[in-house]
Parts: C-alpha cells; structure tokens; sequence
C-alpha cells in the first residue's frame, strides 16, 4: 500500500504569504493611527468642554467673576495655575459630569500628551494653605495678578504681525459677560517650542525649570504640532489650525518655553 506524501508551502508561497501580510499592514496602519489620533482630539475637546463647566458653575457662584491666580510663586507660563483654582474647577467638573476627583483630574491633560499627568506636575511646589502651583496640560487665558511675566506677553502678542484688537488676547476676568464670547479663548491646547518667535522648529523636549515638556498632539520626525484645541467662552471647542507660523501669537513670559497659540476665528 502505497502512503501518499503530505505537501507543504514552498518558500515561494510562503514570501507570498509574508508579503501580503506587509501589505495589510502598510495600508492599515496609517488608518489605525488616524483613528487612535481622532479619539485622542475628540476626548481633548471633551475634556475643555468639562473645564468651561467648571468655569461656568464658579462664574456662577461669585457674580461671573473668573478666578484669578493672586499670589501663587509659579505664575510664569500660562500652564501654572494656583491649586486653589485647580482645585474648585476640579470640584465643580466632577460634580457636573459624576466624576471622581482621580478621574476629573484627567480633564487637565491632554491625552495626547501623557507625559504631563504625572504627580510631579500635579503638585508643583503645592503646600498646604495653597502655595506652588499646579503644572496643567493646558493653557487658560484667566488674569493673573502680582507677577505680569503671563498677562504682559499675553497683551504683547502679535497675531500676523499686529497686535490682536478683536477680540483683545489678554487675561479675562468675567465669564458670560466677557465680549465676543464665540471668539474670546478661555483656555488652549498646549503646543511649546524653544524661544524662537521666528522660525520655531523644535517642539518636543523643552526644558523649564529642570523638567521636560512636550507639545499635545504632536506629528512627523521632526516633531511638528499636528493642531491644536480651543475653548471658547460661549463653551463651545474649536480645531482652527494653519500651517502658516504668521497665525500663531507668540507667548514667552520669562524664561519659559514659548507658547504658540492660534486665533479660532
């Protein structure tokens, strides 16, 4: 009785069978990424829309006064905010949306950019009694008194050259009755680079105050800002972005990094 020999793949089928492979990967990847990418922008957006809440519900409480950043020491980029600010915005969010407080601390940081939810950050030089300063992933556009290092460059900020009069790019201090509310920021996504006002090309690993930040949203090699959320008083969150640096006004208060942030209309 003759057994029949059982064939297997020759290396021919098999480099064919490797190579299809690559090319799912090759076309699915990109895809992939665009998605992953997508729910990142969409839970960013959802977490500055859960930060107007807060805002909202304080305003709300203290006759549309905004909170205001007083005394705190750690007042030189636009993403220190007082704990104490921090904290009632964290409360008010968490009540609104049915949140925890280690979940509403979430709404703080991009999930772009996990690099910035540490503790490190999150208890900045914070002592009891409200002193240091709260490290967020994000920039809020509230007045800060005492130190003008953030409202004086805020003022100073150029948007395709000239100084930004409608509506005016500085630190507001009333929430539903601050003009323009469709236009006015209330607070940004982060985007940083080194100090160049020109030419900025480097917008990750940016050293300040002995630690490193990173850009949200970031894209290619080099690392360029893919865009950028904006939250706007009337409680609606903008994508506007551009290629064209000219639409970016530069904020560098002190010796902090940079800030490029983008008119949303």
């Amino acid at each position: 009785m003759q057994r029949k020999s059982k064939r297997g793949f020759t290396l021919i089928e098999l480099l064919v069978v490797v190579a299809i492979i690559a090319l799912l990967i090759a076309i699915l990847l990109p895809s992939l990424n665009r998605a992953r990418e997508s729910a990142k922008k969409s839970t960013c957006a959802a977490n500055m829309k859960a930060q107007g809440t807060g805002f909202a519900i304080y305003a709300a409480q203290f006759s549309d006064a905004l909170p205001q950043y007083a005394n705190g020491p750690d007042q030189y980029n636009p993403f220190d905010v007082d704990p104490r600010i921090v904290d009632v915005i964290l409360d008010a969010s968490a009540n609104a949306n049915n949140m925890n407080e280690d979940s509403a601390r979430r709404i703080f940081y991009c999930p772009a950019n996990n690099t910035q939810n540490v503790d490190t950050f999150w208890r900045w030089n914070v002592n009891t009694g409200g002193g240091g300063g709260r490290v967020i992933g994000y920039d809020w556009n509230i007045e800060r008194l005492g130190k003008n290092f953030v409202r004086d460059t805020f003022v100073n900020a150029k948007v395709n050259g000239q100084t930004r009069v409608y509506p005016p790019l500085k630190g507001q201090t009333k929430f539903s009755s601050t003009p323009f509310p469709s236009a006015t920021e209330l607070g940004f996504d982060l985007i940083l680079t080194l100090k160049d006002t020109t030419n900025p090309t480097q917008f990750d690993n940016i050293p300040s105050n002995g630690q490193i930040f990173q850009t949200s949203h970031r894209i290619g090699s080099p690392v360029t800002p893919a865009g950028q959320n904006v939250l706007c008083f009337d409680g609606h969150v903008e994508w506007p972005w551009s290629n064209d640096k000219n639409n970016f006004a530069v904020i560098g208060p002190g010796n902090s990094p940079s800030h490029y942030l983008v008119n949303p209309k």
